[in-house]
């Protein structure tokens, strides 16, 4: 599971660190904004801009939202993905989707 962080290490005004496990149940302010993670660091990007920081998150007591919105209750940044490894996956998701598509016609 990935998450994008501002180059700041902040999301939606909540500071946060590598390494770090928060448990949003437990906290009001998180529980409020809730965290929207994503199977996919292309889905995690959208609407980022290129100074945002990509991590590689462990996800639990992950509930989908009404809006088919994956929101996880609990994570742990485990590592922050290089540039090139956000490279690379975006690159194997895009082909993946055109494979997808192309099987589908």
């Amino acid at each position: 599971m990935y998450l994008a962080f501002n180059n700041d290490m902040t999301l939606n005004g909540y500071q946060f660190e590598i390494g770090k496990t928060y448990d949003i149940k437990r906290d009001p302010d998180l529980l409020k904004i809730g965290l929207n993670v994503h199977a996919s660091v292309l889905d995690c990007l959208d609407g980022k801009d290129a100074t945002c920081r990509v991590c590689e998150i462990k996800a639990e007591d992950i509930v989908e939202s009404e809006e088919g919105k994956r929101i996880c209750r609990k994570i742990t940044i485990v590592r922050e993905l290089s540039k090139p490894e956000i490279m690379d996956k975006i690159s194997q998701s895009l082909y993946t989707s055109l494979w997808t598509r192309n099987k589908q016609s």
